[in-house]
């Protein structure tokens, strides 16, 4: 008699603190962070301040990258962390407290409707929880006046995570939906958030080129 294999993970639900333990020191974490600082460097030029913010986002947000592909879970202690991070440091950006606490909500709100509406369509969630409360600190961090071009960026790294997913599995002809729905967005959501702090603005500025000549 065969015995039964064990197809439960043994990692299914780890401790919040167990896994941000292990992705803090994590070698494609310290590595993907070395990288996004250099680029955040070559970006802010000589301004210490900013590349040190900078380098405490990519930090956090790598973590949450690897606890994604890894466990499928966005642990909330690195999700209030990244918003309260993104409050503390908004003047760094040129934005005020008060206005970077109410972009995280303006950003939760409207991303919690959006699945509200996905939901009473397709009858399905189309994100977890995590997913929000990554949204609403990262909301933080690029602003009001970031908000447009997170949006659209969270629609391509969003396409391009859909993609993988479909080109990863291809060779897969029986994929259950709990498999499917175990393929993390938490990253492409990171890298939404990461072009929209770093290239905001030009959002703006494509806007002003073509309103402009209009006006």
């Amino acid at each position: 008699m065969k015995s039964q294999k064990n197809t439960v993970p043994v990692a299914a639900d780890p401790r919040e603190v167990d896994v941000v333990n292990w992705a803090a020191g994590f070698s494609i974490t310290l590595i993907l962070t070395g990288l996004l600082t250099a680029w955040a460097g070559e970006w802010a030029g000589q301004q210490l301040p900013l590349v040190l913010a900078m380098m405490l986002l990519a930090y956090v947000l790598c973590m949450l990258a690897v606890v994604d592909v890894r466990y499928g879970i966005l642990p909330h202690m690195l999700t209030s962390t990244l918003f309260v991070l993104g409050v503390a440091l908004a003047p760094t950006f040129g934005h005020g407290y008060g206005m970077a606490a109410l972009s995280g909500v303006v950003a939760f709100g409207g991303l919690l409707l959006c699945a509200m509406i996905t939901r009473v369509v397709t009858g399905k969630d189309s994100l977890g929880g995590g997913d929000l409360w990554l949204v609403m600190g990262l909301g933080a961090w690029v602003g009001l006046a970031g908000l447009p071009f997170f949006l659209m960026a969270t629609a391509v790294t969003g396409g391009i995570s859909v993609g993988l997913k479909r080109w990863l599995t291809q060779g897969y002809p029986v994929i259950t939906e709990h498999e499917a729905q175990r393929f993390a967005f938490g990253p492409a959501l990171c890298a939404a958030g990461w072009l929209a702090v770093m290239y905001g603005d030009w959002y703006w500025r494509i806007m002003d080129l073509l309103i402009g000549p209009a006006a």
